[in-house]
């Protein structure tokens, strides 16, 4: 049997993040300099990066919150 990462330890990468969050990868590294998006995990190798996806999913929840309160 093939040992599975646990889900707060799977990584995404740029073009997965763009689909989950709607967003293109400029509007992404905007908010990751501006500290409003989480930042991606260097994986050590050439110029690999890749976001937790707990933190991404954690940032859309966010989001949802931010809309539900304003209602």
């Amino acid at each position: 049997m093939k040992p599975q990462a646990a889900p707060s330890n799977v990584m995404l990468s740029r073009r997965e993040v763009e689909i989950r969050v709607g967003l293109k990868k400029g509007a992404i590294l905007k908010r990751i300099a501006e500290g409003t998006f989480p930042a991606p995990v260097n994986l050590g190798y050439w110029n690999s990066q890749g976001w937790l996806a707990s933190e991404v999913d954690a940032w859309v929840a966010a989001r949802i919150a931010e809309r539900d309160q304003q209602s």
